[in-house]
């Protein structure tokens, strides 16, 4: 990876420099500010989706006294059960980009994690940018330049609705084919995410990878994994992730593994 890093001092403006299809990068004509509240919260006090996990709850001690501490740590990675930075990719909601986009860029640049960006999150940042809002149009200005950064470095994973690798960030199609996609962006990020999680364990991608020092998955370990998980700290996007089996975590939940696995990398 390159070593330097961008100071958000000059990373003012889109340098507009797309590749793939030829979109305008004007992010659209969306009125915003009326509802940006409402829908994301405040970018500096972000609601904390406190939903516990499946990892998170604890168990019972009369259960935990029947599990065979073998079989329960099968296919245990560096953040959790069935996850670990060498294969899960970590996908943020668009607000988590709006609040934190200058310590994902550094996490991103000291290989803590792998990255995946739905091109529906893209659109949205884009479209903020013209924001009423300084703080908000600031925000996601700083977000779309660090995307084209990482994706132009081959940092970033952009996934489609239907939960397949996009060829460029600038893809269109489907927003083309969906003109009221603005009316359902959360659903649309959680579709992309739980389908490109399904498409790892379809095709068994873990199979025989190597997660730690000691530790190289199975077949049957490579096809329970997780591939991609979802950061969000919307109370309504975690229940609706998690009713249909996505593993979701608030950001808080991020940066406290990325603090347990950084090993002095710079991430702040």
């Amino acid at each position: 990876m390159n070593e330097h890093l961008y100071s958000f001092s000059e990373m003012n403006t889109d340098n507009g420099n797309n590749t793939g299809n030829n979109n305008s990068d004007n992010g659209g004509n969306v009125n915003t500010d009326s509802t940006f509240k409402d829908h994301y919260g405040d970018i500096d006090n972000g609601v904390n989706a406190d939903v516990e996990s499946d990892d998170e709850r604890e168990m019972p001690k009369n259960m935990m006294d029947q599990f065979n501490p073998q079989s329960f740590n099968i296919a245990a990675g560096n953040i959790g059960q069935k996850m670990d930075t060498a294969l899960t990719s970590i996908t943020l909601d668009t607000n988590t980009w709006l609040k934190h986009c200058g310590k994902i860029f550094k996490c991103i640049r000291s290989d803590i994690f792998k990255l995946s960006v739905p091109l529906t999150v893209f659109q949205e940042l884009r479209s903020l940018r013209r924001s009423q809002d300084a703080v908000v149009s600031d925000s996601a200005t700083r977000a779309v330049i660090i995307i084209r950064q990482l994706f132009s470095e081959k940092d970033v994973l952009p996934v489609r609705a239907d939960g397949t690798k996009a060829s460029s960030l600038n893809e269109t199609t489907e927003f083309e084919q969906n003109s009221n996609w603005r009316s359902n962006t959360d659903q649309i990020i959680i579709k992309s995410v739980y389908l490109n999680d399904e498409l790892g364990r379809s095709i068994l991608m873990g199979n025989n990878i190597r997660i730690s020092k000691d530790k190289v998955l199975t077949r049957d370990e490579a096809s329970i994994f997780r591939y991609n998980i979802l950061i969000t700290d919307d109370r309504n996007m975690t229940l609706s992730s998690k009713s249909i089996g996505l593993a979701t975590y608030s950001s808080n939940w991020l940066f406290e593994k990325i603090e347990e696995i950084s090993n002095g990398r710079c991430i702040n």
